[in-house]
């Protein structure tokens, strides 16, 4: 694979960061001025060093040379609301190669070293993508990708789909205790009885209307220490489901959370922090003020990285430092995600600790993901490696960690990115308020434009409970401006920062492939394909996920759950501050 063009430039609030355009971060950490006039004297050319930065030299001065990581890739105000072509050697399909035994590679590369086992882990919008491109079912994608991996020497190809259900849970627990910990703070806990509905739609309640409501700033209180037992009775439907889903047995459903204290928990509105570009522009551009609202649960691609380095590497016959997790996304931004410090294994077999690395002269980074290709790059690879991808077969899926029943069929949520907020809106619904809602997909209200989203949960003619969808910039900084002022109409909101969500994420297909069909049309061919033959699934009902909690993590919220599946954010300066040649930041 040639190497990526790390130049970048701003076109739009509402589109990716242009390829082949020059950065515009001087070596000392000012912007040059123009923006899109920048000359060749003012360019400051990035290119890969292969330690995991860049060397930065300002054009017109010799021997000006500093390094430049993936944080200061983002450091102009051009680049800080995502990061489309910022890429590394270390982030590319060749560096997968690299790291596969000595087997010969379809039609071209031969293996590399084979000092690693790799493992690859698909996203379901990537799986989509594959689908709508070759016009035939996920299933179908997924099992064809995963014998051409398989051909290369790849030891296992996984479905995100079992750890984003894994993120759900915890995302879902860490909401409603964060409701009640707001209740309880601010006495807003009180909700009216009578009638339920949702946008409108008469919804059903769990328990009589009579018993329908919010809960009082005390009982909150008691409910974030013991809470109510419904969960135990949810769990028994959920087990009793997945029978009837024909899955066979399901482990023991997870045990009850335990309390936690509140600073451990986000603010209302809570923000979805799934998403790494706006994870970026929530730390550069708003800093403290939005941090404290965003989600601590890790994403998918993060979640299924810890799992496997800390607990499924074994099973594999392997170590966490020998374990070469390879992610298959549809952006590029989650090659920034997988690069950041915090996802950096501490204390986890052949990882070590910091100060083990330092004694050893900064020895190797064990991270939850290695490598991170796009869909697009996939496309790239076997159109480089002159694959028929309709002649493969199509191999059994590797069940480990993979959302496949008992028959060979996939299941999952519902949503392109990720069903967050249709999830938290049917557990919080539920959990808080005693009200089951019906299945089917989510009634949402269109606020503004199509990219805008909203549902709302009525009790006795009274909002209780709402929640949104927010694709794109302009959406999220309307969201980001009324949460600042005290106004945000939500208690949650799916954050995504590509209009039209992840499915329409800027690494879906490549840039040839981009000019043959419009964005709409291509967006509409993937929501069509994303869940067909795919079985609609509650999280909560995945004995996978129920399984990983029962076995690994205990119940939700646990220390050991949050030990693996949270993570911290950052308030980030907008510009670089140059102390020394090197620069001190790092993403």
């Amino acid at each position: 694979m040639a190497n990526f063009s790390a130049a970048l430039r701003l076109t739009d609030l509402n589109d990716f960061i242009a390829p082949s355009q020059a950065c515009v971060v001087t070596a000392q950490g000012q912007r040059v001025g123009g923006g899109e006039g920048v000359g060749a004297a003012g360019e400051v050319q990035l290119r890969g060093t292969g330690g995991g930065g860049f060397e930065q030299t300002r054009g017109g001065r010799e021997g000006e040379a500093v390094k430049v990581t993936l944080h200061d890739c983002l450091a102009c105000s051009g680049c800080v609301t995502t990061a489309e072509t910022v890429m590394l050697e270390q982030q590319s399909a060749h560096h997968m190669l690299q790291h596969l035994p000595q087997r010969g590679a379809q039609g071209g590369e031969q293996g590399g070293q084979g000092d690693k086992v790799v493992v690859v882990s698909l996203s379901p919008q990537s799986r989509a993508a594959l689908a709508a491109h070759y016009k035939i079912t996920p299933l179908q994608a997924f099992r064809k990708l995963t014998s051409y991996l398989h051909s290369l020497g790849v030891a296992a190809v996984f479905d995100t789909s079992a750890s984003r259900d894994v993120a759900l849970m915890e995302a879902c627990h860490e909401f409603v205790h964060a409701f009640r910990c707001h209740a309880a703070a601010t006495g807003h806990g009180n909700g009216p009885t009578g009638t339920v509905a949702l946008n409108g739609h008469t919804a059903t309640p769990r328990v009589s209307s009579s018993q329908v409501g919010g809960l009082a700033a005390s009982e909150t209180a008691a409910a974030a220490a013991s809470p109510a037992a419904a969960a135990s009775s949810s769990a028994a439907a959920a087990a009793a489901a997945e029978q009837d889903r024909g899955r066979g047995v399901s482990a023991s459903p997870p045990a009850t959370p335990p309390p936690i204290p509140s600073d451990s928990l986000p603010q209302l509105p809570v923000l979805a922090s799934a998403c790494p570009g706006w994870v970026c522009y929530a730390e550069k551009a708003h800093g403290h003020y939005i941090l404290p609202h965003m989600s601590r649960v890790k994403s998918a691609q993060q979640t299924m990285g810890a799992l496997l380095k800390r607990f499924y590497a074994a099973k594999l016959n392997t170590t966490a430092s020998q374990l070469f997790h390879v992610a298959v996304m549809p952006c590029y931004d989650k090659k920034l995600e997988a690069a950041r410090d915090d996802f950096v294994l501490e204390g986890v077999a052949g990882a070590g600790t910091k100060g083990e690395r330092e004694a050893e002269g900064g020895g190797e980074k064990v991270t939850e993901v290695d490598c991170v290709l796009t869909s697009g790059e996939i496309f790239t690879l076997l159109q480089e490696q002159g694959v028929d991808f309709m002649a493969l077969d199509e191999r059994p899926l590797d069940t480990m960690l993979t959302n496949v029943d008992a028959s060979g069929y996939l299941y999952g949520v519902a949503g392109g990115s990720g069903g967050y907020a249709e999830t938290i809106l049917r557990f919080a619904a539920n959990e808080l308020f005693g009200v089951q809602l019906p299945p089917g997909p989510v009634a949402w209200q269109q606020v503004r434009n199509a990219d805008m989203l909203e549902s709302t949960l009525d009790v006795g003619g009274q909002a209780v409970l709402r929640v949104a969808c927010a694709y794109g910039f302009r959406n999220i900084q309307n969201v980001l401006r009324k949460a600042k002022q005290g106004r945000c109409p939500y208690h949650y909101v799916e954050v995504m920062a590509c209009p039209g969500g992840c499915l329409n994420g800027g690494g879906q297909r490549p840039p040839e492939q981009r000019k043959a069909q419009p964005t709409r049309s291509y967006l509409q061919d993937l929501e069509a394909h994303y869940m067909a033959q795919v079985d609609t699934c509650n999280p909560f009902d995945n004995p996978l996920a129920q399984a990983i909690f029962s076995h690994y993590l205990g119940a939700p919220l646990s220390p050991s759950a949050q030990a693996v599946l949270h993570t911290a954010f950052h308030a980030r300066p907008k510009t670089l501050a140059l102390s020394a040649p090197t620069l001190a930041a790092s993403w």
